[in-house]
Order: C-alpha cells, then structure tokens, then sequence
C-alpha cells in the first residue's frame, strides 16, 4: 500500500456554497501579480484552491478575501509558501463536511 502523502494535522472540509473567488497575489521573486482562486477546501492548517496559472512550490503567496465558514463570512488574509502543488487530477477526493 501507498503512503499517505497527507501530512495534515486536522481535517479539511469542503467550501461552502456561496464561496466567492479567492484573490491570490503572488509574490515571485521582483514582482507581484494578481489571480482568482476558487476555494476547493480548507482546514486550520490550510488550504486547497484552484487556479488557473500554474504555481511553484515554495512561492509565497498572499490571500486577501472573505472565507465562508458555517457561521457566515469571516475574513481571511495570510501569507502562505506553497507546500504542495497537484494537478487538478491527481487532487485527494474530500468528503462533504
């Protein structure tokens, strides 16, 4: 059997409907540029997104928005270096939250 490539220490749940876009800036070396990144799961520890452009990982990114939780919009605003990047195939299925 095939390791769990899983490191997380507590359990993703999927978004919630009504997740608006997320906007992603990332910061590559001198400049700065700006995505949209639907939110496919998160947890306490992080979170997984989907992007158009492909990222590297190591890039630090910055994540400016509002996150849907179940007691409503909560604002979210980190600063986060990429620990793992997936092709939209490979990604681990989530079970609904």
């Amino acid at each position: 059997m095939a390791p769990n490539p899983e490191r997380r220490r507590h359990s993703r749940t999927k978004s919630f409907s009504g997740q608006r876009d997320l906007t992603i800036i990332c910061q590559p070396g001198a400049g700065r540029s700006m995505m949209a990144a639907r939110l496919l799961d998160f947890s306490e520890d992080g979170m997984g997104v989907e992007v158009e452009s492909p990222l590297e990982e190591g890039s630090l990114v910055e994540i400016v928005d509002d996150i849907q939780r179940a007691g409503g919009r909560q604002p979210l605003r980190a600063e986060l270096t990429l620990r793992r990047v997936l092709e939209a195939n490979d990604l681990p299925q989530v079970s609904p939250g």
